[in-house]
């Protein structure tokens, strides 16, 4: 009887501790994330731990990227109580009303700077910090890292590449939507995969990536994934794709092309790399 009490005051300390607030809300930005963290079968270990820390970073992404209209609270809480520092007060702080063309306030690029006017602020700085002390919070990149604001350079990338993803599935699944939105709607409100000419001020998905994958992997040789991202933008520029142009078929194969490379190539450099194998150990 005293372990059967027992077995059932355990139970009910899991189901309402705060860890039990850290459910899989799976979709496919969460599949993306992990098949470019782990590869194509994604997380395969049985660490709580782990898995958590895969929860967390899918809900730090959802809360800095899609957060409009007073979703994702639940959230913010979740990061809240796995100890993140730095975020809002409430989902209130960064809450703004929109409909299909939002992504404009958030998804124009990691460094874009977006407008602060009360129609369209979405608070990106607050919101860039939430991912940012997130990443942090998850992996050890050093004890000064993220004081005063301050974040190592492998944590601004990775946390860069971490949004970059979210942004590239986003363009993967705007294919599917042709015929439920306005086209150029869709187009002119995402960060396009290639520029003719890129720049700091006007940037692509391959060119950020590029970017901050020099920085992530700057210890370690990167050179094939470097090779193949820029043979997809040789090869858009081939089939005549222009930025700013309805995009075609083709252009949506290519970012899904360019998803596959990150998924092939950045697990194995991710193993190499001492902050993440603490988190993830190899197995």
């Amino acid at each position: 009887m005293k372990r059967k009490i027992c077995l059932l005051l355990a139970f009910l300390l899991i189901i309402f501790s705060p860890i039990s607030s850290f459910a899989y809300r799976k979709d496919k930005h969460d599949d993306f994330l992990e098949q470019v963290l782990f590869g194509q079968n994604g997380y395969k270990g049985t660490d709580f731990e782990a898995k958590k820390a895969i929860i967390i970073l899918n809900a730090a992404c959802a809360v800095t990227i899609d957060q409009y209209n007073g979703s994702y609270s639940e959230e913010l809480n979740d990061l809240k109580a796995y100890g993140v520092r730095r975020l809002p007060s409430s989902i209130n702080a960064i809450n703004f009303t929109g409909g299909p063309d939002h992504r404009k306030r958030t998804h124009l690029g990691w460094d874009h700077d977006y407008p602060e006017t009360k129609v369209n602020n979405a608070n990106w700085p607050v919101r860039k910090t939430i991912l940012l002390s997130t990443v942090n919070k998850v992996f050890d990149f050093g004890f000064f890292s993220g004081w005063f604001g301050n974040y190592n350079d492998k944590c601004k990338s990775f946390s860069a590449i971490i949004y970059y993803v979210h942004i590239l599935g986003d363009t993967i699944a705007d294919e599917k939507e042709k015929s439920n939105h306005d086209q150029k709607v869709i187009d002119r409100t995402l960060l396009p995969l290639v520029v003719r000419q890129q720049s700091d001020v006007a940037p692509d998905i391959i060119s950020e990536l590029q970017k901050h994958i020099n920085v992530l992997f700057a210890d370690q040789d990167h050179s094939t994934l470097d090779k193949k991202l820029e043979q997809l933008r040789r090869q858009l520029y081939s089939v005549g794709y222009i930025s700013n142009s309805e995009y075609s078929t083709t252009y949506y194969e290519y970012a899904q092309k360019c998803m596959d490379t990150l998924i092939e190539e950045i697990p194995d450099l991710l193993k190499q790399e001492s902050f993440f194998t603490k988190v993830f150990p190899i197995s």
